[in-house]
């Protein structure tokens, strides 16, 4: 009887801190200022964008336009690091398809207020989603969704709940 007690004892004690550091155990953001925050320097003309998630977290993204293209690329990046840390890949992307971009960091990436958690990236993708379609007057069937690695998921999630023209998820 006592060993069960122990046994339970410790595993209850194991689940409690799990529980309690999990969020630090899945996510890896990076924030501001680590990074590459001169993307002109690679020919991308950005702009800053700011908007707010529906629990009121202040998020950011790069937009970058191109006055001919028809579709919008909505990047939703993988775990670890922030935006900056996919500059090689919006370069490569921008020279092959001719896309608008609007890449975002998640809470508590980059220059993104808060700290991540699942529901929390949910939001931030539907808040990227929402600045797209009442800001920069995007349709929903000009947008694309792109997730990597864990912005798989999070697309996936966006695409269940919004309308769009497409989804595209690379090692997910």
């Amino acid at each position: 009887m006592q060993w069960g007690l122990v046994v339970a004892g410790i595993m209850l004690a194991f689940l409690v801190v799990f529980r309690l550091m999990e969020n630090s155990m899945i996510y890896f953001p990076v924030k501001y200022p680590e990074g590459f925050w001169e993307p002109k320097e690679f020919g991308l003309p950005t702009e800053d964008c700011f908007f707010t998630a529906e629990d009121g977290v202040t998020l950011h993204g790069w937009w970058i336009g191109r006055p001919d293209a028809r579709r919008v690329l909505l990047w939703c990046h993988g775990n670890a690091g922030n935006l900056t840390h996919r500059l090689e890949n919006l370069v490569r992307l921008l020279d092959e398809v001719n896309v608008n971009v609007l890449i975002f960091d998640y809470r508590g990436y980059g220059r993104s207020e808060g700290r991540p958690d699942e529901p929390g990236l949910y939001r931030d993708a539907r808040a990227a989603y929402e600045f797209l379609v009442s800001t920069k007057n995007v349709e929903p069937e000009q947008i694309v969704l792109f997730g990597r690695s864990l912005g798989g998921a999070v697309a996936v999630d966006l695409a269940c709940r919004r309308p769009v023209a497409g989804l595209i998820l690379e090692s997910t």
